[in-house]
């Protein structure tokens, strides 16, 4: 599924590229922006990927080989991912939902979700520059290009470049998209000892007298007359699991590291378990807060229990964790950060291994800078 959920994605793109390409139009495109893009050192070729990664970055990405420089071309791979693509949405919808469109309305909340988006493209450019000034012998290439006549599409054309580009895409980013979603996913699940269901039988037991340990919570009524509900007696099983989990306590062990940001173990843990794709932080909130796996992004559940999360031991005890700092925190975070298994798989097999290493350095130290930065001004701001 992680890996097939892109293919669709990434036949439309090409589609349309090739379409695009076929007609004529493309190099005018790419004409018009040049002058756009001539001051961070790219050219007008490099427009079609940044636009497409505001959808996705692996078809953005694939898309850059339209570009013939191969210093440009590695320059907007390097780029690509941190505009602002659908797999943030979800993180955006969940902290605007809870914690600034109830205080603020809902045009605050429409300013927060415009600047998030815009964010990443404020730092791509900038970078694009720094990475242009500082590649030994790097100079910016002529853009020439000769204007074709304006013609119809070879549908013929179009469809073999459609199964070319999906084909090498399965073939080459699929295997390694495939190993890391079954490595994070190990650590999430393992290990899974049977005195962890135990002890959550024996809790619910103490509040229920009538729970007995060989019998199933879907038979079991508390003394008033209401039936345990055995979807809440499993999400509590899974909760518990997850907490005890390897990554979990990996969470556990780094949280000091997003402490200066606001993060708490739990946080910490959503993070861990969202970098093979972004959006795995919904869902995994969910089980954390006993709510199951099946919430989203608009769960009122959810929301709530966002924001009711109180910090449970430190300093802080007490005091709620989601914050403004807190959810602003998180969304920067999350906006600059290199967390998409998929994404760092296309760079490598499109450009190397060092490019992948380097992109996933650079933007997650950039987000951690940038989310403590936003959790410690925002705390000072709201505390005069």
């Amino acid at each position: 599924g992680a890996v097939l959920i892109f293919l669709p994605q990434i036949l439309t793109l090409f589609f349309f590229i090739a379409l695009l390409e076929e007609t004529g139009y493309m190099t005018r495109a790419a004409f018009l922006m040049d002058r756009i893009f001539a001051w961070s050192g790219l050219n007008g070729k490099s427009f079609v990927p940044l636009l497409s990664s505001f959808a996705c970055a692996v078809p953005g990405i694939l898309s850059t080989r339209t570009i013939e420089d191969r210093a440009s071309r590695l320059i907007t791979i390097f780029i690509a991912p941190l505009m602002s693509c659908s797999a943030r949405l979800p993180v955006y919808v969940l902290i605007i939902g809870a914690l600034i469109k109830p205080t603020y309305g809902p045009a605050i909340a429409g300013l927060v979700l415009f600047g998030m988006h815009l964010l990443g493209l404020l730092i791509a450019l900038p970078t694009a520059w720094i990475l242009t000034k500082s590649m030994k012998g790097y100079k910016p290439k002529p853009f020439v290009l000769e204007l074709p006549d304006y013609q119809a599409p070879k549908i013929k054309n179009v469809l073999l470049r459609m199964w070319s580009e999906g084909k090498e895409f399965l073939i080459r980013a699929g295997t390694l998209i495939f190993s890391i979603t079954l490595i994070v996913w190990a650590l999430l699940y393992y290990p899974r000892p049977e005195s962890v269901a135990e002890s959550v039988k024996a809790r619910f037991a103490q509040a229920h007298p009538t729970l007995q340990a060989d019998m199933p919570a879907s038979s079991v009524y508390d003394p008033s007359g209401m039936r345990i509900d055995p979807e809440a007696f499993e999400r509590e099983i899974a909760r518990a699991y997850v907490e005890q989990s390897y990554l979990s306590r990996l969470g556990k062990t780094i949280q000091p590291i997003f402490d200066p940001a606001g993060f708490d173990w739990k946080i910490t843990l959503g993070v861990l378990a969202s970098f093979p794709a972004r959006e795995v932080i919904v869902s995994t909130l969910g089980v954390i807060y006993s709510l199951g796996g099946e919430v989203d992004e608009a769960s009122p559940s959810l929301r709530d229990a966002i924001r009711n999360s109180k910090w449970t031991e430190g300093p802080r005890a007490g005091q709620p964790v989601f914050t403004l700092a807190v959810g602003l925190a998180i969304m920067v975070f999350f906006a600059l950060c290199q967390q998409c298994g998929s994404t760092l798989a296309v760079i490598r097999s499109e450009a190397n291994t060092k490019w992948a290493v380097a992109s996933f350095v650079y933007m997650t130290t950039l987000a951690w800078i940038c989310a403590v930065i936003t959790y410690q001004s925002v705390s000072w701001l709201t505390s005069l």
